[in-house]
């Protein structure tokens, strides 16, 4: 879910919103997607997938990540939110 939002609010700036009514086209400006992105977030949330409420989760069995794994992941995601949000701040 953290993945899917950061897309949503970082990523695509709050342009689109999964459960909005409507689309902010004026903040548009403001997007920039690299193919970078596409990979880590094509990467990373299939990953996720694996531990989720996805029909495919459970039979999959998969056992938990350990702390120190799943730490590693998030310091992932927050290097990929920085860069992000440099590459915004240069527009």
């Amino acid at each position: 879910m953290t993945w899917k939002h950061e897309v949503e609010e970082v990523l695509l700036n709050d342009v689109v919103l999964g459960l909005g009514k409507g689309i902010e086209t004026s903040r548009l400006k403001r997007v920039s997607v690299e193919s970078e992105d596409v990979t880590a977030i094509t990467v990373w949330m299939s990953k996720c997938s694996n531990y989720t409420g996805h029909d495919g989760a459970y039979v999959a069995n998969a056992p938990l990540p350990s702390p120190e794994e799943m730490e590693a992941d998030i310091n992932v995601l927050g290097a990929w939110w920085t860069s992000v949000q440099a590459r915004r701040e240069r527009k």
